[in-house]
C-alpha cells in the first residue's frame, strides 16, 4: 500500500519539477541560496509550511514549487522527492498549526465609493492562500491570496506573509456599514492550518 502511495504521489510531483524556469525565461532566476540549497540538485522542505518545497539548481538557487491538496512534501523519502501523505511526513512546521490573522486599517473613499488598502497579515507566513474580505455584515468586498512580503524568492526567513486588495468602485453598501470596519477570513481547514479571522477598521478617506 505504501509503495503505491509513494509511486502516486511521484506522478503528482513529476509535472512541478518540470516547471523550473530556464535561462530563456522572461523571469529572471532567484538569486543564489546556500541556506536553503544544502547542495546543488537537492530537493528541500519549507521549513514553515511543509506542503512547499524547493527544488535547487547546481548553482545553489532555490525554486519552489507546492506539492498537491492534501499531500506534504517527503524530504526524507527514498526513492524521492516525493509529494505524500501527512501521516508518512516529517514536517519542520508545525502540525497542526493554529493560523493567526491581523487585520490592517484600511480607508474609505466617498467620492469613489471604494475600500482601498484591505490588508490581513498571516503570522504562519503561509503562501498562496486565499483571504476574503467582507463588510461586518458579510458582503464579500475582494479576495486576495497571500504572498510573503518582498516576493516568493525574497531573502530571509518566511515568518509573516500578507494580502491586500482594494474592492470595486461605485459600492452600493451604504458608508455607515463600511466605516463600521471590515473582516478578513481565512476559512482553510487541513493539517496545515486552521480557520481564523481578524477585524479591521476602515477611515473615511480625508
Amino acid at each position: 500500500m505504501k509503495i503505491r502511495r509513494v509511486l502516486a504521489s511521484l506522478a503528482v510531483v513529476a509535472p512541478l519539477l518540470a516547471a523550473v524556469p530556464t535561462a530563456a525565461a522572461a523571469v529572471p532566476p532567484p538569486p543564489a541560496n546556500r541556506d536553503i540549497c544544502k547542495r546543488p540538485g537537492g530537493y528541500y522542505q519549507h521549513r514553515q509550511d511543509g506542503r512547499y518545497f524547493y527544488q535547487c539548481d547546481n548553482a545553489y538557487r532555490p525554486y519552489r514549487h507546492r506539492c498537491p491538496d492534501g499531500l506534504l512534501f517527503n524530504e526524507e523519502a527514498r526513492p524521492g522527492p516525493v509529494c505524500d501523505w501527512p501521516d508518512q511526513v516529517y514536517t519542520h512546521g508545525p502540525r497542526p498549526a493554529v493560523t493567526a490573522l491581523r487585520a490592517e486599517p484600511a480607508l474609505y473613499d466617498p467620492d469613489k465609493r471604494q475600500v482601498t488598502g484591505l490588508t490581513a497579515i498571516m503570522k504562519q507566513g503561509l503562501i498562496g492562500e486565499k483571504i476574503t474580505f467582507t463588510t461586518m455584515t458579510g458582503v464579500v468586498l475582494c479576495t486576495a491570496t497571500t504572498d510573503k512580503p518582498g516576493g516568493f524568492n525574497a531573502p530571509g526567513p518566511d515568518t509573516i506573509s500578507s494580502a491586500s486588495c482594494n474592492s470595486k468602485t461605485g459600492l452600493t453598501v451604504p458608508a455607515a456599514t463600511l466605516l463600521r470596519g471590515y473582516k478578513a477570513v481565512y476559512a482553510e481547514n487541513s493539517e496545515i492550518a486552521h480557520p481564523d479571522q481578524a477585524t479591521g477598521s476602515i477611515k473615511r478617506k480625508s
